[in-house]
């Protein structure tokens, strides 16, 4: 060892002492990725951030980007969201269209109802809601 620290030009106790700085990271980020992935088990669709956030509560210190790199490498992070499904699109719909209700006075149930439709993705699973409103009942 002392032949490769001379070659290196590195004395022999830096070479210890990185060795042992490197099994103490090495340490740290096991317990870092442990937390991470409790975590996950009770909140699969925490990104980067929540995640951070979640482990400053907890008293571990990590950097945000460093968590970041960290994840990336042990292949942790969630992907991409997508964009936010498009279910109706301004003036594609052929005339125009009397609002039958606007100056009608409601004053009874059964009168008018109307619908809505409702389209969400949530942690990969995508979920549909629909739903029939009474407008006597607002």
């Amino acid at each position: 060892m002392i032949k490769v620290c001379n070659y290196l030009s590195i004395s022999k106790s830096w070479y210890y002492e990185m060795k042992a700085k490197a099994a103490r990271h090495k340490e740290y980020e096991d317990m870092i990725l442990a937390a991470v992935r409790a975590i996950r088990r009770v909140h699969p669709c925490y990104g980067v951030l929540r995640l951070w956030k979640q482990l400053e509560r907890d008293n571990i210190i990590i950097g945000r980007d460093r968590l970041y790199k960290l994840l990336k490498r042990h292949n942790l992070l969630l992907s991409k969201r997508f964009k936010a499904v498009r279910t109706s699109f301004p003036g594609t719909l052929e005339g125009n269209f009397e609002n039958k209700v606007k100056n009608l006075e409601i004053d009874h149930i059964n009168q008018v109802w109307c619908t809505d439709i409702t389209y969400k993705d949530l942690c990969k699973i995508s979920h549909r809601e629909g739903w029939i409103l009474d407008y006597a009942k607002k």
